[in-house]
């Protein structure tokens, strides 16, 4: 399995505007003792007739947390561990990955939410518009750092419910007020409907991308390591860039809707049909810089557009 690192998605969202997650399998249902397929053993008689009838013992499956070692990520216990001759699918799986789903999706949307509300009042508050504007170098940063800060220690206590959920909450703060910074500034210099085209962009391709990854035969998990090494191409061009001081034009801002686009389907496809139940975090976090960035990437181009006109 091949980890990509959540750090390097977000340091896509800060260099551009400054300069002007992990795969895994379904897991299955662990025997418990000589328990096989829900029977126990059974002891014949010398007549061949059965001393003891067959009975059934109902199968428990144990926690992601206790029958994987931990070889992943960060200590990660994930299901991409365990191999297909030991998976086990039936009505509890679909029911616990139903739950893992619903469980990602709605801290997901709650993210987004909140990146809306702190996006609008950037843009539409006068007072913390100008603030923004203002201060926009210094926000910036005190928004990038404790943005990366949150982000690791929320990688690292992942699992530690509910100090994950709080660390989550406070990454998608800070992250919003640095996204909020570059909407206020485009919106002070009239780009305020670009920013709203652009968000509905968005929410087009985010709904597309979706539904053809539920729906398409085709696994696009395999392109999990083209992507990172796509990734981390962006991520140097962009640290050149802001180091030397030159602008980045569409080519570039196409580049990262195409990855981005493509993280989209790759990390619907784990969620949907691969990763453990217990990494609702991961998955959370790694859809949400997958939106983040397309939406700044879609932004880039539209403005790069408006400016040529």
């Amino acid at each position: 399995a091949i980890c990509r690192k959540p750090p390097l998605r977000a340091s896509l969202i800060f260099a551009p505007w400054i300069s002007s997650p992990v795969a895994m399998v379904k897991a299955g249902y662990s025997p418990v003792g000589d328990v096989e397929m829900g029977t126990s053993s059974t002891a014949y008689a010398p007549d061949g007739t059965a001393a003891n009838p067959v009975v059934a013992v109902p199968l428990q499956r144990q926690s992601s947390r206790e029958n994987l070692p931990k070889g992943g990520p960060l200590g990660t216990t994930s299901h991409w561990y365990i191999s297909e001759e030991d998976k086990f699918q039936g009505s509890h799986d679909a029911y616990m990955r139903l739950g893992f789903i619903k469980k990602v999706y709605s801290l997901l949307t709650c993210q987004m939410l909140l990146t809306a509300l702190t996006c609008a009042g950037c843009m539409y508050i006068d007072g913390l518009r100008v603030w923004c504007v203002t201060n926009a170098s210094v926000a910036m940063w005190v928004g990038i750092i404790p943005t990366f800060i949150t982000l690791f220690a929320l990688l690292a206590l992942k699992d530690q419910y509910p100090a994950n959920i709080w660390l989550l909450a406070a990454f998608t703060f800070f992250e919003s007020t640095t996204i909020g910074i570059v909407c206020a500034i485009y919106q002070e210099i009239g780009y305020g409907d670009i920013i709203l085209e652009a968000f509905a962009i968005t929410t087009l391709v985010f709904a597309g991308l979706t539904a053809f990854a539920c729906q398409t035969k085709y696994d696009f998990t395999i392109y999990h390591g083209l992507l990172g090494t796509l990734l981390m191409s962006l991520v140097v061009w962009s640290f050149i860039g802001m180091l030397f001081g030159f602008s980045m034009g569409a080519f570039y801002s196409w580049c990262g809707v195409l990855v981005f686009s493509g993280y989209i389907v790759v990390d619907t496809q784990m969620i949907m049909d691969k990763l453990g139940y217990d990494d609702y975090i991961i998955a959370t976090i790694e859809l949400y810089l997958d939106i983040i960035n397309l939406f700044l990437y879609i932004l880039r181009i539209l403005v790069a557009s408006r400016r040529s006109d």
